[in-house]
């Protein structure tokens, strides 16, 4: 396994007294970074486009919304088909590069579809959209143990993963305001990612810098499920799992948790956008001074208490404007303010919970930790 976080062989400024490993160059490594997270933001941007505006995807495909829903489902089949590869496959870097050429080619094929009125073709590139997350989806802390010394796990970490959540803002902010409810601004919205895709597939090629990834003690696929099921390990692995779904259903219920108190589609629309803005920027920004393993536990700790108090504070006040709210400026801000919190402690914890599920599972890999988690967290 790559080099870990060790309070021991930290310095009382915070530098490492580890033996210094080679590292890919600062500006692969960024580069390399940098695509990944474009990547990630694409991926949950483009696998969005029908439930961000569900009237515009029933026009444009002819659908109703059992049919919108099944897209949503295929989607999520494509996860949980190449989401158990990625955690046990033994060349990470290769099924990388096929999650990533099938992310950029599905909203090409996926234009091609809807303008030649070819559903079935549409549902396969949602397929492929799951699918490529399913890759995607381990390599957070596979890229902190590649290209960040052992002080920078959480901040790569971070970066890598909530990127995602950045995307999904997009896509629910971004979506509607293009489309408008339209079948033809939903297909002009497509033909334009069709062509976004094109020059992601180009500057994908930087992940040639990607090295093999090389683990210090490798271990066969069975004993890193086994390690992983020691009482500890899969205590975390269970309980951060849960975390990482109870994030994916808040956003996915807070829209119709403020429609249903009141408040207009376009302010839940923004109220979910909040939520997962928050989390990145929360996460990111507390990621940049997480250097220990101390931190990185105490960090935990409030993120979990701030978290309780603000889902408890979202059931109150929901209670006490359900059928109250008349367009009241005081509410609506105190219910936003939650929804803010809520993203920050909740969506902001996910890279800690994963980096923590890493190193109490060590000797793991991180794709099979990180698999596992994100497995628990769909569930």
């Amino acid at each position: 396994m790559a080099d870990r976080l060790d309070d021991s062989k930290l310095t009382a400024d915070g530098t490492s007294q580890s033996p210094a490993r080679s590292l890919p160059s600062s500006l692969r490594g960024i580069s390399v970074l940098i695509v990944f997270c474009l990547h990630n933001s694409w991926n949950c941007w483009v696998f969005l486009n029908a439930s961000s505006d569900v009237e515009a995807a029933k026009e444009l495909f002819g659908l109703n919304d059992s049919e919108v829903g099944t897209l949503n489902t295929v989607g999520l089949l494509g996860i949980g088909f190449l989401l158990p590869v990625a955690t046990v496959c033994k060349w990470p870097r290769a099924l990388l590069w096929f999650g990533g050429i099938i992310n950029v080619a599905s909203p090409i094929l996926r234009y091609y579809g809807a303008k030649s009125g070819s559903y079935w073709l549409v549902v396969a590139t949602f397929a492929g959209n799951g699918m490529a997350y399913g890759v995607i989806g381990v390599w957070p802390p596979i890229l902190a143990v590649t290209f960040a010394r052992e002080e920078r796990h959480a901040v790569v970490t971070a970066v890598a993963l909530l990127s995602n959540w950045l995307g999904g803002a997009m896509a629910a902010i971004i979506t509607p305001l293009v489309s408008r409810g339209q079948g033809d601004g939903l297909l002009a919205l497509l033909e334009g990612q069709a062509y976004v895709s094109v020059g992601l597939l180009a500057i994908t090629a930087c992940w040639l810098w990607i090295p093999d990834i090389v683990e210090d003690t490798p271990l066969p696929i069975l004993e890193e499920l086994q390690v992983c099921g020691k009482r500890e390990a899969a205590t975390q692995i269970l309980n951060f799992g849960i975390i990482t779904g109870v994030a994916v259903s808040l956003q996915n219920v807070i829209p119709i948790l403020l429609e249903g108190v009141g408040l207009s589609e376009v302010t839940a629309g923004f109220g979910n956008c909040i939520f997962q803005i928050a989390g990145a920027v929360i996460g990111v920004g507390l990621g940049s001074f997480v250097t220990t393993r101390h931190q990185l536990r105490r960090v935990l700790w409030w993120f979990h208490s701030i978290a309780l108090l603000s889902c408890l504070g979202m059931f109150i006040l929901a209670l006490a404007f359900a059928g109250k709210h008349s367009n009241n400026n005081i509410s609506t801000a105190a219910l936003l303010a939650m929804v803010t919190v809520q993203g920050a402690s909740v969506v902001g914890a996910l890279p800690f919970v994963m980096q923590q599920a890493v190193y109490t599972s060590h000797p793991a890999t991180e794709k099979c930790v990180a698999g596992l988690v994100t497995t628990i967290g769909g569930i």
